[in-house]
């Protein structure tokens, strides 16, 4: 499921689970829910013109590792109304770049979204404590900085089955003014101070 490049695509590996066990009615009567509610969710942003810019990834050892344009996170992002920074890059596994190249393509972008496994909710200051280049992207100075964090979240589990309520994060992340009363399950935006 993890290469799939389409959030569904990801969900509906529960009719093969279902298939594999003998119960395949269910499974086929929860993915079509599921599809159901990824399809309304995304009716709330699909003829948005105002479609801000968003960064994945994480920096390691000197490098910048995100999912190419043909994944599924890049596939949340535009159908949450946004545009993904590296939609241009079209391959399966990771890019990779030198994190010098990333914060100055980074410059482009409204919004910086993560994955974390950290106990305790995410600050700007602990970004910046990470590494002091943050502070510079125009995402970070803005305060338009998300996460996820897998410690609190079953984000490797449950949220594969649940692409709906992850497409509504981001929308209600990315387009406020469309989900003013939203809670967030997955990704929630960091905390300006501890």
């Amino acid at each position: 499921e993890y290469l799939e490049t389409h959030p569904l695509g990801r969900a509906e590996w529960i009719k093969v689970v279902g298939f594999l066990t003998g119960f395949e009615a269910k499974p086929s009567d929860a993915f079509a829910a599921i599809e159901k509610g990824y399809l309304e969710a995304n009716e709330d942003v699909v003829r948005t013109s105002n479609r801000p810019t968003v960064f994945t990834g994480s920096h390691d050892n000197g490098m910048w590792y995100a999912p190419p344009g043909n994944s599924f996170i890049a596939q949340f992002i535009r159908d949450a109304g946004g545009n993904y920074l590296f939609d241009e890059v079209k391959q399966r596994g990771n890019l990779e770049m030198d994190f010098e190249v990333l914060l100055t393509r980074a410059q482009e972008a409204d919004f910086w979204g993560k994955v974390v496994f950290e106990e305790g909710q995410l600050t700007l200051d602990d970004l910046r404590a990470d590494d002091e280049r943050y502070a510079a992207l125009p995402a970070f100075e803005n305060g338009n900085v998300f996460y996820c964090n897998a410690a609190e979240t079953d984000y490797f589990g449950d949220a594969i089955v649940e692409p709906e309520a992850i497409l509504r994060d981001l929308i209600a992340i990315l387009h406020p003014e469309t989900l003013p009363e939203h809670r967030s399950r997955y990704f929630e935006p960091v905390q300006l101070e501890p």
